[in-house]
Protein backbone atom coordinates (compact mmCIF):
# COMPACT_ATOMS: atom_id res chain seq x y z
CA UNK A 1 0.00 0.00 0.00
CA UNK A 2 2.99 2.30 0.63
CA UNK A 3 4.06 1.83 -2.99
CA UNK A 4 0.54 2.57 -4.22
CA UNK A 5 0.39 5.72 -2.12
CA UNK A 6 3.74 6.89 -3.50
CA UNK A 7 2.42 6.46 -7.03
CA UNK A 8 -0.34 8.98 -6.30
CA UNK A 9 1.97 11.93 -5.86
CA UNK A 10 1.92 14.57 -8.64
CA UNK A 11 5.12 13.65 -10.46
CA UNK A 12 3.48 10.38 -11.60
CA UNK A 13 0.53 12.21 -13.16
CA UNK A 14 1.94 15.55 -14.34
CA UNK A 15 2.48 15.93 -18.08
CA UNK A 16 5.80 17.76 -17.66
CA UNK A 17 8.13 19.10 -14.98
CA UNK A 18 6.61 22.59 -15.17
CA UNK A 19 3.16 21.25 -14.27
CA UNK A 20 4.68 19.25 -11.38
CA UNK A 21 6.48 22.35 -10.02
CA UNK A 22 3.30 24.39 -10.33
CA UNK A 23 1.14 21.80 -8.56
CA UNK A 24 3.35 20.63 -5.68
CA UNK A 25 6.65 22.34 -5.06
CA UNK A 26 9.10 20.21 -3.04
CA UNK A 27 9.23 19.00 -0.35
CA UNK A 28 6.12 16.87 -0.94
CA UNK A 29 3.60 17.01 1.94
CA UNK A 30 1.94 13.76 3.01
CA UNK A 31 -1.33 15.64 3.44
CA UNK A 32 -1.52 16.11 -0.33
CA UNK A 33 -2.38 12.42 -0.83
CA UNK A 34 -6.08 12.96 -1.63
CA UNK A 35 -5.37 16.28 -3.36
CA UNK A 36 -2.99 14.64 -5.84
CA UNK A 37 -5.39 11.72 -6.24
CA UNK A 38 -8.14 14.17 -7.25
CA UNK A 39 -5.74 15.95 -9.68
CA UNK A 40 -4.53 12.69 -11.27
CA UNK A 41 -5.56 11.52 -14.73
CA UNK A 42 -6.90 8.20 -13.45
CA UNK A 43 -10.46 7.14 -14.19
CA UNK A 44 -13.04 7.81 -11.50
CA UNK A 45 -13.45 4.07 -10.86
CA UNK A 46 -9.70 3.72 -10.12
CA UNK A 47 -9.81 6.73 -7.83
CA UNK A 48 -12.65 5.09 -5.88
CA UNK A 49 -10.49 1.98 -5.45
CA UNK A 50 -7.58 4.03 -4.07
CA UNK A 51 -10.03 5.82 -1.75
CA UNK A 52 -11.21 2.47 -0.35
CA UNK A 53 -7.58 1.50 0.25
CA UNK A 54 -7.08 4.75 2.17
CA UNK A 55 -9.93 3.87 4.53
CA UNK A 56 -8.98 0.18 4.81
CA UNK A 57 -5.24 0.69 5.49
CA UNK A 58 -5.49 3.81 7.71
CA UNK A 59 -3.34 5.94 5.39
CA UNK A 60 -3.01 9.50 6.82
CA UNK A 61 -5.00 12.05 4.87
CA UNK A 62 -6.31 15.61 5.18
CA UNK A 63 -9.35 16.63 3.10
CA UNK A 64 -8.98 20.27 4.11
CA UNK A 65 -5.48 20.51 2.55
CA UNK A 66 -5.38 23.04 -0.32
CA UNK A 67 -3.10 23.62 -3.26
CA UNK A 68 -1.94 26.88 -4.81
CA UNK A 69 -5.33 27.31 -6.49
CA UNK A 70 -6.91 27.19 -2.96
CA UNK A 71 -9.05 24.13 -3.86
CA UNK A 72 -9.45 20.98 -1.77
CA UNK A 73 -9.77 17.45 -3.13
CA UNK A 74 -13.59 17.70 -3.00
CA UNK A 75 -13.51 21.01 -4.92
CA UNK A 76 -11.27 19.53 -7.62
CA UNK A 77 -13.56 16.49 -7.96
CA UNK A 78 -16.61 18.74 -8.27
CA UNK A 79 -14.81 20.89 -10.84
CA UNK A 80 -14.03 17.80 -12.92
CA UNK A 81 -17.63 16.58 -12.49
CA UNK A 82 -16.49 13.44 -10.65
CA UNK A 83 -19.47 13.58 -8.34
CA UNK A 84 -19.32 9.96 -7.12
CA UNK A 85 -15.69 10.42 -6.06
CA UNK A 86 -16.59 13.67 -4.27
CA UNK A 87 -19.60 12.02 -2.63
CA UNK A 88 -17.46 9.13 -1.33
CA UNK A 89 -14.95 11.59 0.14
CA UNK A 90 -17.85 13.37 1.89
CA UNK A 91 -19.04 10.01 3.26
CA UNK A 92 -15.51 9.39 4.54
CA UNK A 93 -15.56 12.76 6.31
CA UNK A 94 -18.89 11.87 7.94
CA UNK A 95 -17.52 8.45 8.98
CA UNK A 96 -14.48 10.07 10.59
CA UNK A 97 -16.75 12.56 12.38
CA UNK A 98 -19.01 9.76 13.62
CA UNK A 99 -16.01 7.82 14.88
CA UNK A 100 -14.73 10.88 16.69
CA UNK A 101 -18.18 11.48 18.19
CA UNK A 102 -18.33 7.83 19.29
CA UNK A 103 -14.93 8.22 20.96
CA UNK A 104 -16.21 11.33 22.70
CA UNK A 105 -19.30 9.43 23.90
CA UNK A 106 -17.08 6.62 25.21
CA UNK A 107 -14.94 9.17 27.02
CA UNK A 108 -18.10 10.76 28.45
CA UNK A 109 -19.24 7.36 29.72
CA UNK A 110 -15.80 6.78 31.21
CA UNK A 111 -15.96 10.20 32.88
CA UNK A 112 -19.42 9.42 34.29
CA UNK A 113 -18.02 6.20 35.72
CA UNK A 114 -15.14 8.15 37.26
CA UNK A 115 -17.65 10.66 38.69
CA UNK A 116 -19.62 7.84 40.30
CA UNK A 117 -16.41 6.41 41.76
CA UNK A 118 -15.43 9.89 42.91
CA UNK A 119 -18.78 10.28 44.71
CA UNK A 120 -18.48 6.82 46.28
CA UNK A 121 -14.89 7.09 47.54
CA UNK A 122 -13.23 10.42 46.55
CA UNK A 123 -9.42 10.60 46.70
CA UNK A 124 -6.99 13.30 45.72
CA UNK A 125 -5.36 11.22 42.96
CA UNK A 126 -8.67 10.23 41.36
CA UNK A 127 -9.89 13.84 41.46
CA UNK A 128 -6.74 15.00 39.67
CA UNK A 129 -7.08 12.27 37.05
CA UNK A 130 -10.76 13.13 36.65
CA UNK A 131 -10.02 16.86 36.17
CA UNK A 132 -7.30 16.06 33.66
CA UNK A 133 -9.55 13.74 31.66
CA UNK A 134 -12.41 16.26 31.75
CA UNK A 135 -10.14 19.01 30.40
CA UNK A 136 -8.70 16.78 27.67
CA UNK A 137 -12.17 15.54 26.62
CA UNK A 138 -13.62 19.06 26.49
CA UNK A 139 -10.69 20.25 24.39
CA UNK A 140 -11.05 17.23 22.12
CA UNK A 141 -14.75 18.03 21.69
CA UNK A 142 -14.00 21.66 20.80
CA UNK A 143 -11.25 20.63 18.40
CA UNK A 144 -13.42 18.03 16.64
CA UNK A 145 -16.39 20.40 16.42
CA UNK A 146 -14.23 23.18 14.99
CA UNK A 147 -12.60 20.80 12.54
CA UNK A 148 -15.98 19.53 11.31
CA UNK A 149 -17.24 23.09 11.01
CA UNK A 150 -14.18 24.17 9.01
CA UNK A 151 -14.52 21.11 6.79
CA UNK A 152 -18.16 21.98 6.03
CA UNK A 153 -17.26 25.63 5.37
CA UNK A 154 -14.39 24.66 3.11
CA UNK A 155 -16.66 22.27 1.19
CA UNK A 156 -19.29 24.98 0.73
CA UNK A 157 -16.64 27.48 -0.36
CA UNK A 158 -15.22 24.99 -2.84
CA UNK A 159 -18.68 24.44 -4.29
CA UNK A 160 -19.23 28.21 -4.56
CA UNK A 161 -15.83 28.63 -6.22
CA UNK A 162 -16.58 25.85 -8.67
CA UNK A 163 -19.96 27.39 -9.47
CA UNK A 164 -18.34 30.82 -9.94
CA UNK A 165 -15.68 29.36 -12.20
CA UNK A 166 -18.33 27.58 -14.23
CA UNK A 167 -20.25 30.83 -14.63
CA UNK A 168 -17.04 32.65 -15.57
CA UNK A 169 -16.23 30.01 -18.16
CA UNK A 170 -19.80 30.17 -19.43
CA UNK A 171 -19.65 33.93 -19.84
CA UNK A 172 -16.22 33.75 -21.44
CA UNK A 173 -17.53 31.25 -23.98
CA UNK A 174 -20.48 33.54 -24.60
CA UNK A 175 -18.09 36.47 -25.08
CA UNK A 176 -16.02 34.52 -27.56
CA UNK A 177 -19.18 33.42 -29.33
CA UNK A 178 -20.43 37.00 -29.42
CA UNK A 179 -17.07 38.19 -30.75
CA UNK A 180 -17.26 35.60 -33.53
CA UNK A 181 -20.82 36.58 -34.33
CA UNK A 182 -19.90 40.25 -34.14
CA UNK A 183 -17.26 39.77 -36.85
CA UNK A 184 -20.00 38.72 -39.31
CA UNK A 185 -22.68 41.10 -38.11
CA UNK A 186 -20.77 44.26 -37.15
CA UNK A 187 -23.18 46.77 -38.56
CA UNK A 188 -26.45 45.02 -37.58
CA UNK A 189 -25.86 43.97 -33.98
CA UNK A 190 -23.08 46.27 -32.80
CA UNK A 191 -25.04 47.95 -30.06
CA UNK A 192 -26.61 44.71 -28.79
CA UNK A 193 -23.25 42.94 -28.70
CA UNK A 194 -21.65 45.84 -26.87
CA UNK A 195 -24.42 45.76 -24.29
CA UNK A 196 -24.09 42.01 -23.79
CA UNK A 197 -20.32 42.35 -23.68
CA UNK A 198 -20.49 45.04 -21.02
CA UNK A 199 -22.91 42.93 -18.99
CA UNK A 200 -20.65 39.90 -19.31
CA UNK A 201 -17.54 41.90 -18.33
CA UNK A 202 -19.38 43.39 -15.37
CA UNK A 203 -20.59 39.94 -14.31
CA UNK A 204 -17.07 38.56 -14.66
CA UNK A 205 -15.71 41.38 -12.50
CA UNK A 206 -18.34 40.74 -9.82
CA UNK A 207 -17.61 37.01 -9.82
CA UNK A 208 -13.86 37.65 -9.69
CA UNK A 209 -14.38 40.03 -6.75
CA UNK A 210 -16.53 37.45 -4.95
CA UNK A 211 -13.91 34.81 -5.65
CA UNK A 212 -11.18 37.06 -4.17
CA UNK A 213 -13.34 37.73 -1.10
CA UNK A 214 -13.87 34.00 -0.65
CA UNK A 215 -10.14 33.38 -0.99
CA UNK A 216 -9.38 36.04 1.64
CA UNK A 217 -12.00 34.57 4.01
CA UNK A 218 -10.68 31.06 3.51
CA UNK A 219 -7.10 32.22 4.14
CA UNK A 220 -8.14 34.06 7.31
CA UNK A 221 -10.06 31.05 8.55
CA UNK A 222 -7.13 28.80 7.75
CA UNK A 223 -4.79 31.09 9.73
CA UNK A 224 -7.23 31.10 12.65
CA UNK A 225 -7.46 27.33 12.49
CA UNK A 226 -3.67 27.02 12.48
CA UNK A 227 -3.46 29.33 15.49
CA UNK A 228 -6.07 27.26 17.31
CA UNK A 229 -4.19 24.07 16.43
CA UNK A 230 -1.00 25.65 17.80
CA UNK A 231 -2.80 26.57 21.04
CA UNK A 232 -4.20 23.05 21.27
CA UNK A 233 -0.70 21.62 20.81
CA UNK A 234 0.52 23.86 23.64
CA UNK A 235 -2.36 22.69 25.81
CA UNK A 236 -1.55 19.08 24.94
CA UNK A 237 2.09 19.61 25.92
CA UNK A 238 0.95 21.12 29.24
CA UNK A 239 -1.39 18.18 29.77
CA UNK A 240 1.47 15.79 29.04
CA UNK A 241 3.53 17.55 31.71
CA UNK A 242 0.61 17.19 34.12
CA UNK A 243 0.38 13.51 33.17
CA UNK A 244 4.06 13.10 33.99
CA UNK A 245 3.51 14.73 37.39
CA UNK A 246 0.50 12.49 37.98
CA UNK A 247 2.52 9.42 36.99
CA UNK A 248 5.23 10.32 39.55
CA UNK A 249 2.55 10.81 42.19
CA UNK A 250 1.01 7.50 41.15
CA UNK A 251 4.38 5.74 41.57
CA UNK A 252 4.73 7.29 45.01
CA UNK A 253 1.24 6.14 45.89
CA UNK A 254 2.07 2.62 44.65
CA UNK A 255 5.16 2.50 46.88
CA UNK A 256 3.11 3.64 49.87
CA UNK A 257 0.47 1.03 49.00
CA UNK A 258 3.14 -1.68 48.89
CA UNK A 259 4.42 -0.64 52.34
CA UNK A 260 0.87 -0.60 53.68
CA UNK A 261 0.19 -4.02 52.13
CA UNK A 262 3.33 -5.40 53.80
CA UNK A 263 2.16 -4.02 57.14
CA UNK A 264 -1.27 -5.53 56.62
CA UNK A 265 0.35 -8.89 55.78
CA UNK A 266 2.41 -8.77 58.99
CA UNK A 267 -0.66 -7.91 61.03
CA UNK A 268 -2.56 -10.69 59.32
CA UNK A 269 0.15 -13.21 60.24
CA UNK A 270 0.10 -11.99 63.84
CA UNK A 271 -3.66 -12.26 63.90
CA UNK A 272 -3.44 -15.83 62.56
CA UNK A 273 -1.00 -16.73 65.32
CA UNK A 274 -3.34 -15.22 67.91
CA UNK A 275 -6.25 -17.16 66.38
CA UNK A 276 -4.24 -20.39 66.63
CA UNK A 277 -3.45 -19.66 70.30
CA UNK A 278 -7.12 -18.89 70.92
CA UNK A 279 -8.11 -22.14 69.21
CA UNK A 280 -5.74 -24.04 71.51
CA UNK A 281 -7.21 -22.28 74.55
CA UNK A 282 -10.73 -23.00 73.29
CA UNK A 283 -9.86 -26.68 72.87
CA UNK A 284 -8.50 -26.78 76.44
CA UNK A 285 -11.64 -25.06 77.73
CA UNK A 286 -13.82 -27.47 75.75
CA UNK A 287 -11.93 -30.41 77.23
CA UNK A 288 -12.37 -28.95 80.74
CA UNK A 289 -16.05 -28.32 80.01
CA UNK A 290 -16.52 -31.88 78.82
CA UNK A 291 -14.80 -33.15 81.97
CA UNK A 292 -16.99 -30.88 84.09
CA UNK A 293 -20.06 -32.13 82.22
CA UNK A 294 -19.13 -35.75 82.91
CA UNK A 295 -18.50 -34.97 86.59
CA UNK A 296 -21.81 -33.04 86.75
CA UNK A 297 -23.64 -35.99 85.22
CA UNK A 298 -22.00 -38.32 87.76
CA UNK A 299 -22.97 -35.91 90.57
CA UNK A 300 -26.53 -35.76 89.25
CA UNK A 301 -26.70 -39.56 89.10
CA UNK A 302 -25.36 -39.81 92.67
CA UNK A 303 -27.84 -37.19 93.88
CA UNK A 304 -30.66 -38.99 92.11
CA UNK A 305 -29.66 -42.26 93.82
CA UNK A 306 -29.48 -40.55 97.20
CA UNK A 307 -32.81 -38.86 96.46
CA UNK A 308 -34.36 -42.23 95.65
CA UNK A 309 -33.03 -43.73 98.87
CA UNK A 310 -34.33 -40.76 100.89
CA UNK A 311 -37.74 -41.14 99.26
CA UNK A 312 -37.84 -44.79 100.23
CA UNK A 313 -36.74 -44.03 103.80
CA UNK A 314 -39.28 -41.23 104.01
CA UNK A 315 -42.04 -43.58 102.93
CA UNK A 316 -40.98 -46.09 105.56
CA UNK A 317 -40.86 -43.44 108.26
CA UNK A 318 -44.28 -42.15 107.26
CA UNK A 319 -45.71 -45.68 107.50
CA UNK A 320 -44.12 -46.09 110.94
CA UNK A 321 -45.56 -42.73 112.01
CA UNK A 322 -49.03 -43.69 110.86
CA UNK A 323 -48.81 -47.02 112.64
CA UNK A 324 -47.61 -45.25 115.81
CA UNK A 325 -50.44 -42.73 115.65
CA UNK A 326 -52.94 -45.55 115.19
CA UNK A 327 -51.39 -47.41 118.10
CA UNK A 328 -51.54 -44.25 120.30
CA UNK A 329 -55.19 -43.81 119.43
CA UNK A 330 -55.88 -47.38 120.43
CA UNK A 331 -53.92 -46.92 123.63
CA UNK A 332 -55.87 -43.77 124.45
CA UNK A 333 -59.09 -45.69 124.05
CA UNK A 334 -57.78 -48.43 126.30
CA UNK A 335 -56.57 -45.87 128.77
CA UNK A 336 -60.05 -44.38 129.00
CA UNK A 337 -61.67 -47.79 129.53
CA UNK A 338 -59.20 -49.45 131.95
CA UNK A 339 -58.15 -47.87 135.19
CA UNK A 340 -56.48 -50.84 136.77
CA UNK A 341 -52.87 -51.38 137.68
CA UNK A 342 -52.26 -53.19 134.45
CA UNK A 343 -53.41 -50.07 132.62
CA UNK A 344 -50.86 -48.00 134.51
CA UNK A 345 -48.13 -50.35 133.42
CA UNK A 346 -49.50 -50.16 129.91
CA UNK A 347 -49.51 -46.38 130.12
CA UNK A 348 -45.84 -46.34 131.01
CA UNK A 349 -45.10 -48.56 128.07
CA UNK A 350 -47.15 -46.27 125.87
CA UNK A 351 -45.35 -43.22 127.18
CA UNK A 352 -42.06 -44.92 126.31
CA UNK A 353 -43.43 -45.64 122.86
CA UNK A 354 -44.61 -42.00 122.51
CA UNK A 355 -41.12 -40.77 123.44
CA UNK A 356 -39.66 -43.14 120.86
CA UNK A 357 -42.15 -41.87 118.27
CA UNK A 358 -41.22 -38.26 119.04
CA UNK A 359 -37.59 -39.16 118.46
CA UNK A 360 -38.57 -40.78 115.17
CA UNK A 361 -40.59 -37.66 114.25
CA UNK A 362 -37.57 -35.48 114.99
CA UNK A 363 -35.44 -37.73 112.80
CA UNK A 364 -38.07 -37.49 110.04
CA UNK A 365 -38.04 -33.69 110.19
CA UNK A 366 -34.26 -33.60 109.97
CA UNK A 367 -34.35 -36.10 107.08
CA UNK A 368 -36.98 -33.97 105.26
CA UNK A 369 -34.86 -30.86 105.73
CA UNK A 370 -31.81 -32.67 104.40
CA UNK A 371 -33.89 -33.88 101.45
CA UNK A 372 -35.01 -30.34 100.67
CA UNK A 373 -31.40 -29.17 100.89
CA UNK A 374 -30.32 -31.94 98.54
CA UNK A 375 -33.12 -31.33 95.99
CA UNK A 376 -33.06 -27.47 95.95
CA UNK A 377 -30.41 -24.74 95.66
CA UNK A 378 -29.38 -23.22 98.98
CA UNK A 379 -28.96 -19.75 97.38
CA UNK A 380 -32.12 -19.27 95.29
CA UNK A 381 -34.30 -22.07 96.87
CA UNK A 382 -35.24 -23.32 93.40
CA UNK A 383 -35.69 -27.03 92.72
CA UNK A 384 -32.90 -28.69 90.76
CA UNK A 385 -33.48 -29.65 87.14
CA UNK A 386 -31.70 -32.24 85.02
CA UNK A 387 -30.61 -29.60 82.44
CA UNK A 388 -30.59 -25.85 82.05
CA UNK A 389 -29.58 -23.04 84.39
CA UNK A 390 -31.01 -24.88 87.47
CA UNK A 391 -28.93 -28.03 86.89
CA UNK A 392 -26.90 -28.95 90.05
CA UNK A 393 -23.15 -28.23 89.99
CA UNK A 394 -20.78 -29.75 92.56
CA UNK A 395 -17.83 -27.54 93.50
CA UNK A 396 -14.37 -28.51 94.75
CA UNK A 397 -15.50 -27.76 98.28
CA UNK A 398 -18.22 -30.44 97.72
CA UNK A 399 -21.04 -27.90 98.02
CA UNK A 400 -23.81 -28.19 95.43
CA UNK A 401 -25.53 -25.17 93.85
CA UNK A 402 -27.51 -24.61 90.67
CA UNK A 403 -25.40 -23.64 87.61
CA UNK A 404 -26.94 -20.16 87.37
CA UNK A 405 -26.25 -19.17 91.02
CA UNK A 406 -22.74 -20.64 91.05
CA UNK A 407 -21.75 -18.87 87.82
CA UNK A 408 -23.21 -15.46 88.82
CA UNK A 409 -21.71 -15.62 92.31
CA UNK A 410 -18.22 -16.52 91.11
CA UNK A 411 -18.28 -13.78 88.43
CA UNK A 412 -18.68 -11.09 91.11
CA UNK A 413 -17.05 -12.87 94.12
CA UNK A 414 -14.03 -15.11 94.48
CA UNK A 415 -15.13 -16.84 97.74
CA UNK A 416 -17.93 -19.31 98.44
CA UNK A 417 -20.89 -17.80 100.29
CA UNK A 418 -20.93 -20.69 102.75
CA UNK A 419 -17.17 -21.18 103.32
CA UNK A 420 -15.76 -17.66 102.85
CA UNK A 421 -12.67 -19.04 101.09
CA UNK A 422 -11.28 -18.99 97.57
CA UNK A 423 -12.19 -21.73 95.12
CA UNK A 424 -12.79 -22.27 91.41
CA UNK A 425 -15.39 -24.29 89.54
CA UNK A 426 -13.84 -27.44 88.14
Amino acid sequence: MEQDSQKLFPYHFAKNIEVFDALTPPPIDRRSYLLTLARSNLAEYDKLGFLKNVAANFIPFDMSFRGQDNLTCIGIAAQRREYQFAQNMGVMINTVARNQKREIVEKDNHIKLLEERQKAAPTSDESKIYQFQMESVNKSKLYVAEKCKNARLSSQMDKMKVNHKEEIEKYQTEIEKLKKEAAGKVMLEDEELKRKLDMAVERIGILAFENDVLKDDSCKKEELLKAEILNLNKCISRQKAKCADLSTENDKFKKESAIFAERVTNKESERKKENENLKIEINVLKRDADLQKVQSENSINTLQDENQQLHERLKGVRNIKMQAQEHIRQLNELFDIENSSQSEIRVKELEDQIAALKTVNTDLESISKKFEQVTSCSLCDEKYESTGKHAPVKLKCRHVFCSHCATNWLKSQVVVALLEKNYFIF
